[in-house]
């Protein structure tokens, strides 16, 4: 592992153990205020930016999480954003700043483009340090024309939501729901938008990715006693569900990340470490225990895919980056691929990789790819 790599996953997995491991001692706001400011390398204006992606004759938005780390007296700061990058005109746009010191942790677009779930927490205290509260889910208009509005209120200040996703119709969130009362579990719940319950959907599962019809869910499965991931897929209420066996030689990790469905809904796409990472993993499962969920800001990946049905993964890439993160483009020719190291964007089968944001920051986010 290079000297970049182990700077990046200990800066990571302090940031993350940080924000996932301290209650909350207050109320969380309904409310939170966005700042007026603009990212230094937004443009500001709508002109022309050349792009050396232009022969790919991308169109689109990508909105994604970005993140600037710094120190000041001997302790670390963060500063998180979400921002907008048009893939036409090359032209940067803020969706929303947060105080110094919150952190989001997910953020998703809805199917009508208008509003934009997150998982985020405020700091501890307005000192702007890392030490974050649990996250729950906040709603913001796309347009950051109001400020984020609290879904609903944890039930207590042991339980954590993040990884929220909608349903292609717009009618369910679904999202990650963890307690760390006794032992930390893990599961999958929903809720019809804007005024449904959370149900549970899978116990002991995270990562929620739904097929474009929205009637398949893929999801992984967590066992508390070894740590151990596996693949599933089920129906949309969590019916029916089936695992997605890995088999072979190619395939050796315990760990496996932030899956989706192929544009065929075909196949499972997938990050993991390599077989020759895989081997080196002990002292992130000694560090982390069985918050494995995790793994993906901490471990270097690659994008891996597996058929519906099972089989040998295929390795699709060979880019030994943190964070990855992927959304299927509009017209579903091409995935985004976030990471630390910048988004990428790359054909489903893993060639024409380019990148199309130069940094991201040194925390794990996501990207939407929208019209």
């Amino acid at each position: 592992m290079s000297k970049v790599y182990l700077i990046y996953g200990y800066l990571i997995i302090i940031l993350v153990l940080c924000g996932c491991s301290i209650n909350i001692s207050q109320p969380l706001p309904s409310t939170v205020s966005v700042p007026n400011s603009e990212p230094e390398n937004s443009s500001g204006t709508n002109t022309q930016i050349p792009v050396p992606w232009s022969d790919l004759k991308l169109s689109g938005k990508l909105v994604y999480i970005s993140s600037e780390v710094g120190s000041s007296s001997k302790r670390l700061s963060l500063k998180m954003s979400i921002l907008s990058r048009d893939l036409k005109t090359g032209e940067f746009t803020t969706v929303f700043r947060a105080p110094d010191g919150a952190w989001i942790g997910y953020a998703n677009v809805s199917p009508d483009n208008e509003q934009l779930i997150m998982s985020y927490s405020l700091p501890r205290n307005d000192t702007g340090s890392t030490s974050f509260g649990l996250q729950a889910l906040y709603i913001l208009p796309l347009q950051g024309s109001s400020p984020p509005q609290l879904l609903f209120t944890p039930q207590s200040d042991k339980d954590e939501y993040y990884q929220p996703e909608w349903s292609p119709d717009g009618q369910y969130i679904y999202f990650t729901h963890a307690n760390y009362q006794s032992a930390t579990t893990y599961e999958i719940m929903r809720m019809a938008y804007p005024n449904g319950k959370p149900e549970q959907v899978v116990d002991q599962a995270y990562w929620p990715r739904l097929s474009r019809d929205g009637d398949r869910l893929v999801y992984v499965s967590i066992d508390p006693e070894t740590g151990k991931n596996k693949l599933f897929v089920a129906k949309s209420d969590g019916a029916q569900a089936s695992p997605i066996p890995l088999l072979g030689t190619s395939w050796t990790s315990t760990f496996i990340d932030t899956p989706m469905f192929s544009p065929d809904n075909q196949t499972i796409l997938f990050s993991g470490p390599s077989q020759q990472q895989s081997s080196s993993l002990n002292w992130i499962e000694k560090l982390t225990g069985v918050r494995v969920a995790l793994a993906h800001a901490s471990i270097p990946s690659d994008w891996w895919s597996v058929p519906l049905t099972g089989g040998e993964p295929a390795q699709l890439t060979h880019i030994y980056s943190l964070g990855l993160f992927g959304s299927l483009s509009p017209d579903m020719k091409y995935v985004a691929s976030y990471s630390v190291d910048g988004i990428f964007v790359m054909q489903p089968d893993g060639k024409s990789l380019t990148k199309v944001v130069s940094t991201t920051g040194s925390t794990s986010g996501t990207v939407s790819w929208i019209r």
